[in-house]
């Protein structure tokens, strides 16, 4: 009796990790997908100014509106996926109870089991099942947060940036060398750009939104570490300072300046 009230627990458990891995691909596609969403988004907010600027609200609409459908698809899939496999195990825990009954029924037939054990099953197979659901669906949910915890890791284990905290400046020229980079798109921002910014002058950037002024700017007090080329401050190489001795020589103005109309 045992036997015929546990035999599915395994074959439901055994659905439910052979479905891992689809479980998991499913949810990685969709928290990518959302977070494309959010990017776009925060985008949209921050760059609203250079949209209306280009007369570019129905192309950022319009792709906008593209990634929506793209993430209520990614939703929908993950749905499917989660909800198919959660069923099958639903159905082969079901099929728990009526193995009892008949297996039940055989035995007291053949006087194997008493009426009152026979009767104990019963009540054990329309109680036991359920909790087990609600476990499988617990699995299906860790899965959902170990694309979270992965990402969380991913962060955590980011290289830092490091250098020499002793560090003589001979002067405060700004120098350029071959330099390229390009953020997590691989398109490249900067392509090979050189020049030097000399102490004691003004050096302007002049060119189109979107042309790399800002990043020239940022890259230059190492807010990220370039793929190609050197920058170089006094003579030293930035990527060989501590981010927080070389900040120590710099005094940034950023683009976006909110001035409050009282007194500090």
């Amino acid at each position: 009796m045992a036997l015929a009230l546990f035999w599915v627990v395994p074959l439901a458990v055994t659905t439910l990790l052979l479905s891992r891995r689809q479980l998991h691909k499913a949810f990685v596609q969709h928290y990518k997908v959302k977070r494309g969403v959010t990017e776009q988004i925060q985008e949209g907010l921050e760059c609203m100014q250079e949209i209306r600027s280009y007369s570019g609200e129905q192309t950022y609409c319009r792709s906008f509106d593209k990634r929506l459908k793209g993430y209520e698809r990614e939703l929908v899939r993950g749905e499917l996926v989660a909800g198919v496999f959660l069923n099958l195990a639903g159905m082969l825990l079901k099929l728990g109870m009526p193995t009892v009954i008949l297996v039940g029924a055989w035995l007291l037939q053949q006087g194997e089991v008493s009426v009152f054990t026979y009767l104990a099953y019963l009540l054990a197979s329309a109680m036991v099942y359920n909790p087990i659901i609600e476990v499988c669906n617990y699995l299906a949910l860790l899965s959902f947060l170990d694309v979270r915890i992965n990402r969380m890791k991913e962060i955590e284990n980011m290289p830092t940036q490091e250098g020499s905290a002793d560090v003589q400046l001979e002067n405060y020229d700004i120098e350029f060398r071959n330099v390229s980079f390009a953020y997590e798109t691989k398109k490249q921002v900067l392509h090979n750009v050189s020049f030097t910014a000399r102490q004691g002058t003004v050096t302007a950037l002049v060119g189109p939104s979107g042309g790399g002024k800002s990043t020239t700017a940022k890259l230059a007090a190492r807010f990220w570490d370039i793929e190609d080329g050197q920058i170089l401050v006094g003579g030293n190489d930035i990527s060989k300072i501590d981010p927080e001795t070389l900040l120590k020589h710099y005094s940034i103005v950023f683009q976006d300046v909110l001035l409050f109309n009282a007194s500090i």
